[in-house]
C-alpha cells in the first residue's frame, strides 16, 4: 500500500489482529503444561519463549534493514518498492505461523463450542468481566497497573530515545547507525534478561521480589538515559531492556497462578488494553513534556512510574496456581470468548 486509505485498512485490520492475539496463544500453554503436570514451574516455559521472541525482534531489526538496502527494487513511482520487501517477507512468515499453530495448537474438547454469533453478542459480557477481574483485588490487579506503568514506560523511552540520542550525536543521519545498533542490542539483552528471569526468581527467592528489584532498577535506567553523554546513556538504554526482560516472565507467572483456568485469555487481553491504552497517553504527555519542558523530566516521568510499577510488588504474595471448578467437557481457556 502507498497510499493513505490502503495503509489505514492494513492498520485496522493490523489492530484487530493484535487483539485477537493478545492472550490465547499463551492462555492455550498454560493449560496445556497444567494438563500435563498440574504442579508445573511455568517460569522456565514462559521465560524461553520471551527470550525467543525477542531475539527475533532483534534479528528482524536486522534484517529489516538488509532487505531494504539489497532488494533490487526502486524506492518509489512502483507496485513494489524496496520498502515493501520487509512486509512481504513479514507477510509470508505470519502465513507459516498460522501453518504452525493449526497443525501444533490443540484445543481441549468442549460440550459445547460457540459459534461466531454468539461470540459477538457475548462480548459486552467479556469485557464487564475483564474489567471485574482486574479490578479484584489481590496479584491480578497489581499485575494490571504493572501492565499500565510498562505501557508508559514503553511508549515514552519508544518517543524520546531517538531524539534524544540524536542531539548527544550531532543530529538525526548521524543517529541513524549507531541507534538502529542500540536498538538491536536492546531486543537481545530483553531476550537475555527473559532467559535469566528464573534465575533472578531463584536467588531472591520470590518472583514477586525478583519482579519488584527488576522494575526498581528498570527506573533508574530509564533516568539514566537522559544523562548527557552517548556510553552512559547507551549503557542505559540497553540495561532498561535487560531489566524489563527479566520482569517480564514473572509477571506472566504470577498472573497465570493467579487467574483461573477459563480466565486466563480474558485477563491477558485486559492488561494488554491497559498497556496500549496507557501508552496512548504518555505519547500525548511526555512529548510534549519533553519539548517544552525538557527530556530530562520526561525520562523522570517514566522513572517515577516505575517505581509506581515495582511499589505494586511490596508485599505481593506468590499466589499459588488457581483452578476453578467449570462444568464437564469445558476447559481451558476458550471456555470463554476473549
Amino acid at each position: 500500500g502507498q497510499t493513505l486509505p490502503v495503509l489505514a485498512l492494513g492498520s485496522v485490520v493490523g489492530g484487530l489482529a493484535r487483539a485477537l492475539d493478545s492472550g490465547p496463544l499463551q492462555a492455550w500453554f498454560v493449560d496445556t503444561v497444567h494438563g500435563v503436570d498440574a504442579d508445573a514451574d511455568l517460569k522456565p516455559g514462559l521465560a524461553r519463549g520471551m527470550a525467543i521472541g525477542a531475539a527475533a525482534l532483534g534479528a528482524g531489526a536486522l534484517a529489516g534493514g538488509a532487505l531494504v538496502s539489497l532488494a533490487p527494487l526502486p524506492t518509489r513511482g512502483a507496485a513494489v518498492v524496496s520498502l515493501s520487501v520487509p512486509f512481504l517477507v513479514s507477510a509470508a512468515i505470519s502465513v507459516v505461523s498460522t501453518v504452525a499453530i493449526a497443525r501444533w495448537v490443540r484445543e481441549p474438547a468442549r460440550e459445547r463450542r460457540l459459534g461466531f454469533r454468539a461470540v459477538i453478542v457475548r462480548v459486552p459480557v467479556t469485557v464487564r468481566t475483564g474489567v471485574r477481574l482486574a479490578a479484584r483485588p489481590g496479584a491480578l490487579r497489581r499485575m494490571t497497573l504493572l501492565s499500565a506503568c510498562l505501557g508508559v514506560t514503553l511508549v515514552g523511552v519508544e518517543l524520546l530515545s531517538p531524539v534524544s540520542f540524536a542531539q548527544l550525536v550531532g543530529g538525526e543521519d548521524s543517529a541513524a547507525g549507531p541507534y538502529s545498533v542500540l536498538v538491536m542490542l536492546a531486543f537481545f539483552g530483553t531476550s537475555a534478561g527473559s532467559s535469566i528471569a528464573p534465575l533472578t526468581a531463584q536467588l531472591l527467592r520470590s518472583p514477586a521480589r525478583a519482579l519488584g528489584v527488576a522494575t526498581l532498577l528498570a527506573s533508574i535506567a530509564a533516568l539514566g538515559i537522559a544523562v548527557p553523554g552517548f556510553a552512559f546513556a547507551a549503557t542505559a538504554f540497553v540495561a532498561l531492556y535487560v531489566l524489563l526482560g527479566i520482569g517480564e516472565p514473572l509477571a506472566s507467572d504470577i498472573t497465570h497462578r493467579a487467574a483461573q483456568s477459563n480466565e486466563r485469555a480474558t485477563v491477558l487481553s485486559v492488561q494488554s488494553l491497559t498497556l496500549q491504552l496507557s501508552g496512548v497517553i504518555a505519547a500525548l504527555v511526555l512529548g510534549r513534556l519533553a519539548e517544552n519542558v525538557s527530556f530530562i523530566a520526561a525520562f523522570g516521568v517514566v522513572a517515577f512510574v516505575l517505581v509506581a510499577g515495582a511499589l505494586t510488588c511490596v508485599g505481593l504474595r506468590d499466589p499459588a496456581r488457581s483452578d476453578m471448578a467449570m462444568p464437564p467437557g469445558v476447559t481451558g481457556s476458550a471456555a470463554r470468548p476473549t
